[in-house]
């Protein structure tokens, strides 16, 4: 399966670049790469710790964002 999740990436004012995508995940860096990177292990951690776990076993917030995440990767 191949997933495509678009993310925008920008330099703020204090020139630290700025990865946002779904789910309003933002990650900071001091390169554009490295702000990509803290996004997508941003939404691995997630992803591990929300959508790889009974969700009986979470809080109502919790399902909320395991859902969004699901949507995102089984639309």
């Amino acid at each position: 399966m191949k997933l495509r999740l678009e993310i925008e990436v920008a330099q703020n004012e204090n020139g630290r670049w700025v990865a946002s995508g779904p789910l309003e995940l933002v990650d900071y860096g001091n390169t554009r790469e490295h702000a990509i990177g803290e996004w997508l292990s941003t939404f691995t951690d997630l992803w591990i710790e929300f959508c790889e776990v009974d969700p009986s076993t979470l809080a109502p917030d919790a399902v909320r964002l395991r859902d969004g995440l699901m949507r995102l990767v089984f639309p």
